[in-house]
């Protein structure tokens, strides 16, 4: 049983993983691999947590701190 509840963690964690590099893709639209906050606004719970999102407060999100989204 644990190890059935254990593959089911990691296939949901990598489904969500790659829903949000999916996500990531969608706002990041000039690609640049970065979200800028006027990207960002294209989803309005991101442009609301942006400033907590921006961890090192350079204006813009990486894939990393996308992730915490």
């Amino acid at each position: 049983m644990k190890n059935i509840l254990f593959a089911v963690t990691l296939i949901v964690s990598a489904v969500a993983f790659a829903d949000n590099n999916g996500r990531f893709a969608d706002v990041d639209a000039d690609q640049n691999g970065l979200v800028s906050l006027e990207e960002a606004q294209s989803i309005a719970s991101l442009s609301q947590d942006f400033a907590a999102l921006d961890v090192d407060a350079d204006g813009q999100l990486s894939s990393d701190e996308f992730q915490q989204f």
